[in-house]
This record gives structure tokens, C-alpha cells and sequence, in this order.
């Protein structure tokens, strides 16, 4: 076992992207090792930054074994970075995560209670901030049909080859 309980398989993998997020990417890595679930994996794939992002993610493997980080020897972009990630993961469940969100502490428990069997996404709350951490819009958990979550990861992966 690893810290927290966490082995082999945990029960969500969260794959956090990363390309030249110094400005915000502590914060991000704050709040999601913040997280009141404890049975997930943290995957970090760093683009090949060019800033302190390296630095940063090394000094938090180092005190969460939760961390797995891969940094890319060159630019993969995007898409593929993001594919990456999910090809990582080792958890029934899996999160995109960007170098630049926060999350509420409850954000994966509360996305993993409303996971059923038959369950292909789950969504929560959405604050988009402002300066001063003002919120300039709330999404409220947006319900997509199937249709309309395959036409979203179409649109997402058309580019990529």
C-alpha cells in the first residue's frame, strides 16, 4: 500500500496536464491533494515546460506518494498530453485536471457518490473566478445526453491524428 490507502488500483486516477503553469499550478496541486476522497492516483505530465513546473511538481512527488510525474522529453501538445494521461491512469475512474483549476475538497467524493455502474460521466458545480476571486458565472451541473458527450469528445479529438 501507499500513503492514504492508495495501491495498485485505486478507485479514481486524476490527470492533471501540465505546460508552463508556474503561476498556478500549486494552487492546483494544493486543492487536489486536498481532496477528502483519499482513493486516487495524482498523474502529472509535464509538456515539456520551459518555467519552474518541473521544480514545482518534483517538490510535491516528494511529499505525496499518491504522485505519479512524467515529464515529456519534448512537446507532445495538448491532446496528446491529455491521451497520455489517460493511457497512465490505473483507476476505475478517471478526471482530467488542468494546471489552472481548483477544486472544492468534496469535488471527488461527491463526483464518485453520483458514479453508478452504468454511469459514463459525472459532472459538478463549475465557479468560473475573476480578480479577487469574484465569481463571474456559476455552471450548475450540466446533464448531457449521450449524443451530446459524444459530439463533445469528437469536437475535443478532432485534430488529433
Amino acid at each position: 500500500m501507499t500513503a492514504r490507502g492508495v495501491g495498485a488500483h485505486p478507485a479514481l486516477s486524476i490527470g492533471l496536464a501540465v505546460y508552463n503553469g508556474q503561476r498556478f499550478l500549486a494552487r492546483a496541486l494544493d486543492s487536489l491533494l486536498a481532496q477528502s476522497f483519499p482513493n486516487y492516483e495524482l498523474i502529472i505530465s509535464d509538456d515539456a515546460s520551459t518555467d519552474r513546473s518541473n521544480e514545482i511538481c518534483q517538490s510535491y512527488v516528494a511529499r505525496d506518494a499518491r504522485i505519479r510525474y512524467i515529464r515529456q522529453p519534448s512537446n507532445l501538445g495538448m491532446y496528446r498530453n491529455f491521451d497520455f494521461l489517460v493511457n497512465e491512469s490505473r483507476g476505475s475512474f478517471y478526471m482530467w485536471a488542468a494546471q489552472d483549476d481548483e477544486w472544492d475538497p468534496d469535488w471527488c467524493k461527491v463526483l464518485m457518490e453520483n458514479m453508478t455502474e452504468d454511469a459514463i460521466i459525472s459532472f459538478g458545480h463549475v465557479k468560473l473566478l475573476g480578480p479577487a476571486r469574484s465569481i463571474l458565472q456559476l455552471y450548475k451541473r450540466p446533464q448531457f445526453s449521450k449524443n451530446e458527450i459524444r459530439r463533445t469528445f469528437q469536437l475535443f479529438f478532432q485534430d488529433f491524428p
